[in-house]
């Protein structure tokens, strides 16, 4: 199984064992503040080969109310992990955490898992609109923070969440030479479209660049200007 199998696999069993819950795959909309039911997100974070050995990482969030363990949610995770045709080299579930923009309580968790995917069945993905192809594309989303103060305080008064950007670092890329000179363009890897994106750092056989917003793909055409953030 590839990745983005994987992953969507993860994401049906999820729905199947978890009716209570509302299980979505991650950058297909925003949902409402306080959520009345837990939220699970399903993501695929980076998928790379090596030598011909195809490696796999996911992330999995956990949404629950305020002081609403997630460990039954967590339990479904492995459960369902365990269901599937893949080798599962690790499942972490990370420490619970409070959302401030969100108001409810977040576990990030991470699966580390192999795929079957060949040495010639690399990555694919769109810069710009032109067909590349990579050895692994990774993702890392960061929110960054706002802090507004008053002339001659040095601690800020108000603390709040600002813009979500998504930094992409693609290995062995192959790809058209026109696309490094692109700018404000959209990056389309795995089922998600990463836009605009610009780049910031253009090597050999290493490249990282800068998107402003995700959108699972599906939902462009439909619901455009729906993204996730956290």
């Amino acid at each position: 199984m590839t990745g983005s199998e994987i992953a969507s696999a993860l994401t049906e069993r999820l729905r199947a064992a978890l009716p209570q819950a509302d299980v979505r795959t991650a950058y297909d909309g925003n949902f409402s503040r306080k959520p009345a039911r837990p939220v699970v997100c399903v993501g695929l974070l980076r998928e790379a080969v090596t030598d011909g050995a195809g490696s796999v990482k996911l992330g999995v969030w956990l949404y629950t109310a305020e002081r609403r363990s997630a460990v039954d949610l967590f339990e479904a995770v492995c459960t369902a992990l365990a269901a599937i045709p893949c080798t599962v080299r690790s499942v972490a579930r990370g420490e619970m955490q409070y959302d401030g923009a969100l108001r409810c309580m977040v576990t990030p968790c991470t699966v580390e898992a192999s795929s079957n995917a060949a040495a010639e069945n690399r990555v694919a993905l769109e810069i710009g609109g032109a067909a590349c192809t990579a050895d692994g594309v990774s993702v890392e989303r960061e929110t960054k923070t706002l802090r507004f103060g008053s002339v001659g305080e040095e601690a800020p008064h108000t603390v709040v969440d600002g813009p979500t950007v998504y930094r992409l670092t693609i290995t062995g890329l192959a790809a058209p030479e026109t696309v490094v000179s692109l700018a404000g363009f959209a990056v389309c890897v795995s089922g998600v479209r990463y836009a605009p994106c610009v780049w910031k750092k253009l090597g050999a056989d290493r490249v990282e660049l800068e998107a402003g917003g995700a959108q699972a793909e599906a939902e462009t055409e439909t619901e455009a200007g729906a993204y996730y953030g956290g």
